[in-house]
């Protein structure tokens, strides 16, 4: 499974809106509520992230904080090279 195919999953949501009520729905940058994104500190767990490995961060935040924020201009979503670690766990995910 691919990283933007991970991001699609029930799973993902769930980490990603347990991350926001965390987060009481705010940027951990500049406290906006509005179009929170979940940024991955670490991908050393993906699949199965610990709270520690992501922080809330709004579209401007997150497109600033990878130096994207010029080539996001039309709120295209930044998706990061990452090395096909689900792939090492399958069945542990389909669970």
């Amino acid at each position: 499974m691919t990283y933007t195919d991970y991001l699609t999953t029930d799973h993902w949501r769930g980490v990603a809106q347990a991350a926001k009520v965390r987060a009481n729905f705010l940027c951990a940058l500049c406290a906006s509520h509005k179009d929170l994104h979940v940024h991955h500190r670490t991908y050393a767990r993906l699949g199965h992230e610990d709270p520690r490995d992501l922080v809330v961060l709004c579209w401007a935040c997150h497109a600033k904080f990878h130096g994207t924020f010029e080539e996001c201009a039309e709120r295209q979503l930044w998706l990061p090279e990452v090395p096909d670690a689900l792939a090492a766990e399958p069945e542990r995910r389909r669970a």
